[in-house]
């Protein structure tokens, strides 16, 4: 079955890259409760486009947020049914269904993780400048983004040819965090100078770079995206959690305390964010711009924090060797687990498939690790080089993971 854009008029911005079906498809229950297979996305005016392969049990009608093709808006007329095909498409606000395109899982990147089935396989390549290279971030072309944080530069590579790039950033940027939104521009945190750089890119390169200084200068941290038009990120040493908007091209700042980390957003859009120096995580919420916090108990240390499809959040705890599972609406502890090495393992980073399935690693024992949920048990990996430094990992739309060993040098992948 086939959708095939008709040849007048209609939103020209459709994909169909498989990190955009992925995205589609991890929209949850509706999708398997309705039998409906998405196959395209537009990130410009937020619809999906599916077929209802089969009818539901007991013939029961699509819920009332469809709407047909033909009332489809800038999508009216843009698709047509290939001859003889018995399948309905059926075109969705993506907002109905995703409150952000991100929040599939992972840590709110603009590519929905896909499912990880690791067989054990562990590939690792040589930066082509080690210094520091950290936070790998993919984008939907597929590829993975790296900043490098003492070399002061942007790194890019391509699993397919398996083969670098790397730019040079403004001196002084000393890149920590990235991401890059649904345009394919690239936005780093600034850790060095106080800023967010913004790095648009045409046919593949870079354009003109921005900095936008932060209010309070600091130490810009961690960065996500919130699919539509907001980045957030942690400002470490000025004790700030920051929002800023494409749009309007404002900052606002959200005062906190004690070293404001690693940061993820709930389905709803509040934003979770690890507080690395003390003992809890701090919650924005979304509409009221109120700060509260959990409180994960003294030396739990924690670091980075990753959203799940199900609407929950899982903390990695530095300092007593923890991961920890947070209701995002209840805003309550579902259960914490020791992680195989305990204390002494110290984990470091964590991400969410597509599945619910959580990697965390150990940064003391150079090892990564999968939690099944439904099991609680972990299946444990160790990597190849000693002293590799994981400080942030990802999940492609292909389930598989990615790290960067800041120590090490080397990019790796286990799939």
């Amino acid at each position: 079955m086939r959708v095939r854009e008709s040849a007048k008029g209609g939103c020209s911005d459709w994909t169909v890259h498989v990190a955009a079906l992925s995205l589609a498809r991890h929209a949850g229950q509706f999708y398997r409760t309705w039998r409906l297979q998405p196959e395209r996305v537009c990130f410009k005016c937020g619809l999906i486009a599916c077929r209802q392969t089969e009818m539901p049990a007991g013939g029961q009608a699509l819920p009332a947020l469809q709407s047909d093709v033909n009332v489809a808006g800038d999508h009216a007329g843009a698709f047509r049914e290939s001859e003889g095909n018995q399948a309905m498409l059926k075109v969705f606000a993506l907002w109905a269904l995703l409150p952000a395109l991100a929040v599939a899982g992972g840590s709110n990147y603009t590519v929905a993780p896909g499912v990880s089935r690791p067989a054990g396989k562990i590939s690792e390549w040589n930066v082509p400048t080690p210094k520091f290279a950290r936070d790998p971030a993919p984008g939907l072309d597929g590829r993975i983004y790296i900043a490098v944080m003492a070399g002061n530069r942007l790194a890019r590579f391509d699993p397919a040819t398996e083969r670098f790039e790397e730019w040079e950033l403004p001196a002084g940027t000393r890149p920590h965090g990235l991401v890059v939104d649904e345009r394919g521009t690239v936005w780093m945190t600034g850790n060095g100078n106080g800023t967010l750089l913004e790095i648009p890119f045409s046919n593949g390169q870079p354009q003109a770079m921005k900095p936008h200084p932060a209010p309070s200068g600091g130490s810009p941290h961690t960065i996500v995206f919130d699919g539509r038009d907001s980045l957030w990120f942690t400002n470490q040493s000025a004790n700030k959690v920051t929002r800023y908007q494409r749009s309007s091209g404002k900052m606002e700042e959200f005062s906190t305390h004690d070293g404001p980390y690693g940061l993820a957003l709930d389905r709803d859009g509040n934003v979770w964010f690890c507080q690395a120096s003390g003992q809890r995580v701090g919650r924005i919420d979304a509409r009221s711009s109120k700060i509260t916090e959990i409180d994960l108990g003294a030396g739990s240390l924690p670091r980075r924090i990753a959203a799940a499809p199900d609407n929950t959040l899982w903390v990695v705890r530095y300092g007593d060797g923890k991961l920890t599972h947070i209701d995002a609406a209840k805003q309550s502890v579902l259960k914490s687990y020791e992680m195989p090495a305990g204390p002494r393992g110290n984990p470091y980073a964590v991400t969410v498939d597509g599945a619910g399935k959580v990697w965390a690693n150990e940064i003391s024992v150079d090892t990564v690790s999968l939690l099944d949920p439904a099991t609680g048990k972990f299946q444990v990996f160790s990597l190849p080089t000693n002293n590799e430094g994981i400080r942030k990992m990802i999940v492609d739309a292909q389930g598989r993971l990615w790290y960067m060993g800041s120590h090490s040098g080397k990019l790796g992948m286990v799939q």
